[in-house]
């Protein structure tokens, strides 16, 4: 039996490198992304499109993540400390 390759599921464009992803633990079609260029974003996976871009940081985000008890609540880390 032949090996089938990785192949992407979803791909969404994005005008910087990324940093981290995150799935929504209770709304599942959500993922929010960092990149380099200090912002986050929130995608609906089902589209493959943004839904919210947030320019909260003036550096490089390097982690984004859902609350584990608020759906709507995230929190980012970023080299500028804010």
């Amino acid at each position: 039996r032949k090996k089938e390759g990785h192949k992407p599921r979803l791909e969404l464009a994005t005008q910087s490198k990324l940093s981290c992803l995150s799935w929504n633990r209770f709304i599942k079609p959500q993922i929010a992304s960092s990149d380099y260029e200090g912002m986050v974003t929130l995608w609906d996976t089902a589209t493959s499109q943004s839904v919210l871009e947030m320019e909260e940081h003036e550096k490089r985000v390097w982690s984004v993540d859902f609350s584990f008890t608020d759906s709507n609540m995230l929190v980012s880390g970023s080299d500028d400390g804010k």
